[in-house]
């Protein structure tokens, strides 16, 4: 559309927003979208600025693109913009009338258009690259604790991350369990092997005469009575051998002392020998009866002792020594046989 000035006794001047096409003119012409005329009797338009623009015909200003949009030369067009272009993904611009956008920094990240800012990366999630239109979740193994990173950190050993992936912290191994280096889960201790801590990066070996048959164990288990393992880090228990004996006292098994034995393996505590039988040594399966001519009458005998003057015990294994009858005799500790008077 022209302003039409013709009929005028003199020459009138263009209004802003307006140009005279050239001398003689009777009509202004407007200034088209994209350029403007700020003064009267202006023979051109101008494009409007970099980060400004104007979208209608007869403009006398060109306003601010606004914050989150930009606008740029018009290369095809050799004019200003006629409207603003909001900033891509990845990118912002917090001020008004902006010739360009700017990249998010790492650490932070937009996923629409036409971002005044940038948002900070959730705990457990990064960004490490500038212009990112999203967030990227730590991988397993990793965490960030705090907004805004730009790379996750390594779980400490002993230590795993609390989720699959996108872990804002790392937790303790639980008891049982344990981890040398980064990782996601932490590992079963094995069999014969403990673990009573939790947040640990490695397992104990059960010490001796304790047992652990299962993985993942949080304690080891004692031995029963009459039972043992050899070395440290066992999974089964042993019996003790027969002549042997374990009680809770002890880590290992003991031989029966003398006047005690047992005859089966396994076995928790010795039994005394029985009386009118003896052991004189250590670690017997059976105990040895008394000789003839010789007796005891408690248990536990670690010796037999002679029958007396007068006594004898004409068989092995006898608790007490029999008194010789009348007209019979022992002149000797220690018979087995009692003689007969002789009469003249």
């Amino acid at each position: 559309m022209s302003l039409d000035v013709s009929g005028s006794a003199s020459c009138s001047s263009c209004a802003q927003g307006y140009i005279s096409p050239g001398i003689g003119a009777s009509t202004c012409d407007q200034c088209t979208p994209g350029d403007f005329s700020a003064t009267f009797a202006s023979s051109r338009c101008e494009g409007c600025p970099f980060g400004k623009y104007s979208a209608t015909v007869a403009a006398w200003r060109c306003p601010d693109c606004a914050s989150g949009s930009y606008s740029a030369p018009n290369i095809s067009r050799a004019s200003g913009a006629t409207e603003c272009t909001k900033c891509e993904k990845g990118r912002y611009q917090v001020q008004p009338g902006k010739s360009m956008c700017i990249d998010c920094e790492a650490g932070r990240y937009y996923e629409g258009t036409g971002a005044t800012a940038c948002t900070l990366c959730t705990p457990g999630y990064y960004s490490n690259t500038n212009a990112s239109d999203s967030e990227t979740a730590c991988p397993s193994g990793q965490f960030t604790g705090a907004s805004g990173l730009s790379e996750c950190s390594d779980c400490p050993a002993g230590k795993k991350s609390s989720l699959s992936e996108g872990s804002s912290a790392c937790v303790d191994c639980a008891v049982g369990y344990f981890s040398e280096t980064t990782t996601s889960v932490c590992s079963p201790c094995a069999v014969g092997q403990y673990q009573s801590t939790v947040g640990m990066t490695s397992c104990v070996d059960c010490p001796l005469s304790k047992f652990a048959s299962a993985a993942a164990s949080a304690t080891c288990i004692d031995c029963s009575g009459g039972h043992y393992t050899s070395t440290e880090g066992s999974t089964e228990c042993q019996e003790c051998e027969s002549g042997r004996h374990r009680d809770d006292s002890t880590t290992h098994c003991v031989d029966c002392e003398p006047g005690k034995f047992t005859t089966s393996a396994g076995m928790r505590v010795c039994t005394e020998c029985a009386a009118g039988t003896y052991t004189n040594s250590s670690g017997n399966t059976v105990c040895d009866s008394c000789d003839a001519g010789r007796h005891f009458n408690e248990t536990g005998a670690t010796v037999c002792v002679d029958c007396a003057v007068g006594k004898y015990a004409p068989y092995a294994g006898l608790v007490n020594c029999y008194a010789c009858d009348i007209a019979k005799y022992s002149m000797e500790e220690g018979e087995h046989t009692a003689h007969t008077l002789k009469t003249s």
